[in-house]
C-alpha cells in the first residue's frame, strides 16, 4: 500500500480533478523507493533506509542504461518477415497503454527507421513528444520485430539486472523529462534530447524481485487512477445534468434560495453563464414583480414615450416601453489630445480608455489630462451619470464593455458616451446594455486592416427596454444582490479550491524526491 500521506494525495487529486499530477507522483515515489512499505520489500521485516545523500533505499545502486544493454540495436531477419512498424502516433504517452503497430515487410523499413522488437523500450526525442511523455514497452510486433520513427531513443536489455517495465516507468517519471528538456538541442519546433542523455543518465537500481513489486504496485495504483477518473467523467456528465436543471428553476424563480441551491457542490455552473443569466432574466421583467401601483413609464418619461418603438419585442413584458438606444439621451464622442502637448497630459481629469472599462462603474483612469487639453482639443467632458461603451477595437470580438461614469471624465476615440435625458434611467440602461452584450456583438464588424467596430447606425437602433421608474429600481436592487451572492459563492468556492490545491501541493512537496 502507499506509504504516509500518500493515499491523500489521491483523494486530494481525485477533488481538485488533477489525477495526472497524482500519476506523476506514483511514479516518482515508485523509482526512489517509497512506494511499498517495507514488510513489502524484506519478509524478515528488517528497516531499510536510504542510503546517506541518496533519495532511494541502501541496498539499490545506480546505473545507465548505457551499461545495462543496448541503446543502438539492430535486428537481422529475411526481407520477406512481416514486421512491425511504429509510427509516432502509436506511442502512447499514457501509462500502461498499448502501442499500435502497423504491418509491414521487413524488406521496407529495415533501412532508414529505428529497429525495434519486443521487449525493447522506446522514448520518443524530439519536441513536444519527449515533454508529453510519450515512451513505452513495445509488444506484440507481427514477428516479434520492426521499425519506427527515427524520432524514438530504444534500450535493449541484455542482462537479468533491469526490467523493461521498470526503465519504462523511469522514462516517464516528471522528474526525467524536466530533467532532459534543458539538454534539448536544435531549432525551435525541432528540438530533441540527445542520445547521451538517455543512455548515460544513472537511474536508481532496486534487485530484479523488488523491480517486479514495484511495477506490480504501480500498475494497481494507474488502474486505479483510471477508475477514479471514470468515475470523475460520469460525475461531470451528471453534475452537468443537474446543472441544467437548477438553472432552469432559476429561471423560473429567481430568487436567492434557488441562486444558492446553483452553487451546490454536486453542480457545476460557471459563474460567467449564471451572471448572464441574472442580467437577462431580470431584462425579461423574472426578477421582480411588478406593481399596478407604479406610476407608468410613459407618465414619467414623456419624451421616451415618444419615441418607443411600435414593433414591439415580445421578450419584454407590455407595459414597458422599448426606445432605440439613439433616442435614449445626448450622445458624445471622444477624442486623444495632441501627445506633442506635454502640459496635455498633466492634469487630474480621467481620461478614460478601453482598458479602464473593467468595473461597472468608473470614477478614475489610467491617463488623465489638464483642462488646457479640454479647451485646446476636440475632448469633450462627460457628465456624471453617463453611460460609457466601447465601440472599437479587438475587445469587441470577445465582449462588449459598458460602464456608468461616477464623476466628470472624458473618454478617447475608441469610446461613446450615452447622457440619458432622464438621468434616473442610467443604472437600468447600464443594466440593460450589460444584458444585451451578445445582441451588440451580434452587430460587430471587422474591418479591413483588422479591428472591430459597432456601426453607429446600427448601435443607435438597438431596442432598450424601459419599465416604470420604480420597477426600474427594484430590479436594479434584486440584480446588485444576486450579483453580490454570486461574488460571495464564487469566493467561498475558490478559497476551498485555493486549499485543496495547497494541500496537494504540500503532499506533492513530501513525496517528492529532493532532486
Amino acid at each position: 500500500m502507499l506509504l504516509k500521506h500518500a493515499d491523500r494525495l489521491l483523494a486530494v487529486a481525485t477533488r481538485l480533478g488533477q489525477l495526472d499530477t497524482a500519476r506523476g507522483m506514483i511514479l516518482e515515489l515508485a523509482v526512489c523507493g517509497r512506494l511499498l512499505d517495507t514488510t513489502e520489500l524484506r519478509a524478515d521485516g528488517r528497516q531499510l533506509t536510504s542510503a546517506p545523500g541518496s533519495d532511494f533505499p541502501h541496498h539499490w545502486t545506480m546505473a545507465t542504461l548505457d551499461e545495462l544493454g543496448e541503446t543502438k540495436p539492430r535486428n537481422n531477419a529475411p526481407d520477406s518477415s512481416i514486421c512491425g512498424f511504429l509510427p509516432m502516433a502509436s506511442i502512447p504517452a499514457q501509462y500502461g497503454a498499448p502501442m499500435t503497430p502497423e504491418t509491414r515487410p521487413w524488406g521496407a523499413i529495415r533501412k532508414g527507421y529505428t529497429h525495434v522488437a519486443d521487449g525493447d523500450v522506446v522514448l520518443a526525442k524530439i519536441t513536444p513528444c519527449f515533454e508529453n511523455g510519450k515512451s513505452g514497452v513495445v509488444k506484440a510486433l507481427p514477428g516479434g520485430i520492426g521499425a519506427g520513427t527515427t524520432e524514438l531513443h530504444v534500450f535493449r536489455a541484455d542482462s537479468n539486472r533491469v526490467l523493461p517495465e521498470y526503465v519504462a516507468l523511469v522514462l516517464k517519471t516528471p522528474s526525467f523529462i524536466r530533467r532532459g528538456i534543458p539538454l534539448m538541442t536544435g531549432s525551435a519546433g525541432q528540438k530533441r534530447v540527445p542520445g547521451s542523455y538517455f543512455g548515460s543518465t544513472p537511474i536508481p537500481l532496486p534487485p530484479l524481485a523488488e523491480q517486479k513489486r514495484i511495477v506490480a504496485k504501480v500498475d494497481e495504483l494507474m488502474a486505479l487512477c483510471d477508475r477514479l477518473e471514470a468515475q470523475l467523467q460520469e460525475r461531470d456528465a451528471r453534475s452537468a445534468e443537474l446543472s441544467k436543471a437548477a438553472l432552469a428553476k432559476f429561471s423560473d424563480e429567481p430568487t436567492i434560495e434557488n441562486l444558492e441551491y446553483l452553487f451546490h457542490p454536486s453542480f457545476d455552473v460557471s459563474t460567467v453563464g449564471l451572471r448572464k443569466s441574472i442580467l437577462k432574466l431580470a431584462l425579461r421583467g423574472k426578477s421582480v414583480p411588478s406593481s399596478d401601483g407604479d406610476e407608468a413609464a410613459s407618465v414619467t418619461f414623456p419624451k421616451l414615450a415618444a419615441t418607443t418603438r411600435n414593433d414591439c419585442d415580445d421578450r419584454f413584458p407590455d407595459h414597458w416601453l422599448q426606445v432605440p438606444l439613439g433616442a435614449c439621451g445626448e450622445w458624445l464622442g471622444g477624442g486623444t489630445p495632441s501627445k506633442d502637448r506635454a502640459d496635455y497630459w498633466v492634469g487630474d481629469m480621467p481620461w478614460v480608455s478601453p482598458k479602464d472599462m473593467k468595473l461597472p462603474r468608473i470614477s478614475d483612469s489610467q491617463d488623465h489630462i489638464s483642462s488646457a487639453a479640454v479647451r485646446g482639443s476636440s475632448v469633450r467632458l462627460v457628465p456624471r451619470g453617463s453611460v460609457l461603451m466601447v465601440v472599437r477595437g479587438m475587445i469587441l470580438a470577445r465582449a462588449f464593455p459598458v460602464a456608468l461614469s461616477m464623476r466628470e471624465v472624458t473618454i478617447n476615440q475608441d469610446m461613446k458616451a450615452l447622457v440619458p435625458y432622464y438621468p434616473s434611467c442610467s443604472e437600468f440602461i447600464l443594466l440593460a446594455l450589460s444584458a444585451m452584450e451578445d445582441e451588440v456583438l451580434a452587430m460587430v464588424e471587422r474591418s479591413s486592416h483588422g479591428t472591430c467596430k459597432l456601426k453607429t447606425e446600427a448601435l443607435l437602433q438597438v431596442a432598450v427596454p424601459i419599465p416604470p421608474l420604480a420597477e426600474q429600481r427594484r430590479i436594479v436592487a434584486k440584480v446588485e444582490e444576486l450579483m453580490a451572492l454570486v461574488d460571495q459563492l464564487e469566493a467561498q468556492l475558490a478559497a476551498s479550491e485555493e486549499a485543496g490545491t495547497k494541500l496537494l501541493d504540500a503532499l506533492v512537496a513530501e513525496l517528492a524526491p529532493s532532486n
